[in-house]
């Protein structure tokens, strides 16, 4: 009995039995591929299939890739990949690029520390244009991976894949958070995790301004940029001090804001008579009437 056991874990941890699954594209250098260019962790390498010289692209069926592998006792899983598409690599310097892409998410996701930045083209590209322009759609930051193109100075484009290696650093709510409820330190929680995919904006910090809920949200729950707003410069019902600016004369006083104000909005505040007027916010709890 245990000798049928052994045997059997052994064939089950054996090479022969190793299971993959195979992507849709990859990249190669040598026109002859070997097995260890889809799976670099297989042992026993053998010859997959010869690329002709003159092609920067081939494309197999998945089924004849399986099978392929099928003779050699490796069982490959295709999912639902049809077709499997081989790209050359290109010999072009993309340390530009990846410093576009680089910047460009750590503006959009200040929360986000970036390890690695790789970008390929998704076709043969001997060499980039001296001079271009890199386009990146609106929402490419939501995921870690997808294409962005280039458009040189004679109106070609060249299209780019990448993928983001990187920790998101952002904010839960510690406990329910009510609207209109001051964001602190004491009431929410950073949590820190790799990047994969962000549905909407997550707030990341809260160095920047002060900010309250718009939204009231659950503990444990993702605080989103949407949920939060900026804390108004005047608040209703507060005391605010008056400037009014002439050509000849400054005056000062204390009025009452009837509304939220943020920096530069026109609100109506009421003076001690029952008076009342528009005003500009100019700082906190600071208006101003010209």
């Amino acid at each position: 009995m245990f000798k049928r056991l052994f045997l059997f874990l052994t064939l089950l941890l054996s090479p022969l039995y190793s299971s993959y699954t195979l992507q849709s594209t990859y990249m190669y250098e040598n026109h002859t591929l070997m097995a260890s260019t889809l799976f670099p962790e297989i042992q026993d390498d053998f010859k997959l299939l010869q690329i002709e010289e003159h092609k920067t692209m081939f494309r197999l069926r998945s089924d004849e890739i399986v099978e392929r592998f099928g003779e050699h006792g490796i069982t490959v899983e295709a999912n639902d990949e049809r077709y499997v598409t081989f790209i050359k690599r290109s010999p072009v310097d993309t340390e530009a690029l990846e410093q576009a892409l680089h910047d460009y998410f750590v503006e959009k996701l200040p929360g986000l520390v970036i390890r690695t930045v790789s970008v390929q083209p998704r076709s043969y590209t001997k060499a980039l244009p001296e001079h271009y322009n890199v386009k990146i759609a609106p929402k490419t930051f939501h995921r870690n991976s997808g294409s962005f193109y280039i458009v040189s100075s004679d109106n070609k484009k060249y299209f780019f894949n990448f993928h983001i290696d990187a920790d998101i650093t952002y904010l839960l709510a510690r406990k329910d958070l009510a609207r209109k409820e001051l964001l602190s330190p004491f009431n929410t929680l950073q949590k820190v995790e790799p990047f994969n995919r962000i549905r909407a904006l997550p707030l990341t910090s809260l160095d920047a301004e002060r900010l309250r809920m718009r939204h009231p949200i659950k503990a444990g729950r993702t605080i989103l940029v949407r949920n939060t707003e900026t804390l108004p410069q005047v608040r209703r019902n507060q005391r605010v001090h008056v400037t009014v600016k002439s050509a000849a004369v400054e005056i000062q006083f204390t009025a009452n804001a009837l509304q939220d104000g943020a920096l530069h909005d026109i609100i109506s505040i009421e003076k001690s008579d029952g008076r009342r007027l528009r005003a500009k916010v100019i700082g906190l709890n600071q208006v101003e009437i010209q």
